[in-house]
C-alpha cells in the first residue's frame, strides 16, 4: 500500500537522494545518501545501513526479485 500511495515514481537510472524510497516485493528501504540505504532485512536479521548497489544486486538474485519502484516524496 505504501508503494501505491506515497511519493512519485522516478525513471530507472535516476540518482538517489536522501529520503527517496526503494520498494521491492513486500519491502521498503529509505535512501540515506547517494550510495546508502537503511532497511530491515533477513540477510542480516536486523536493521542495517548498507551500500545500495551491492544490496540491490543481492536482493534481485533472490526470489524477492528486484526493485519495483524508486519514489521521491514531494517537498513541503
Amino acid at each position: 500500500m505504501q508503494e501505491a500511495d506515497v511519493g512519485h515514481a522516478l525513471p530507472d537510472g535516476s540518482d538517489y537522494i536522501p529520503g527517496d524510497l526503494l520498494f521491492w516485493k513486500g519491502h521498503v528501504a529509505l535512501v540515506t545518501s547517494s550510495t546508502a540505504m537503511i532497511h530491515a532485512n533477513a540477510h542480516h536479521m536486523s536493521v542495517v545501513e548498507e551500500d545500495i548497489a551491492p544490496a540491490l544486486a543481492r536482493i534481485a538474485a533472490t526470489t524477492t526479485g528486484g526493485v519495483t519502484s524508486h519514489k521521491r516524496l514531494s517537498s513541503l
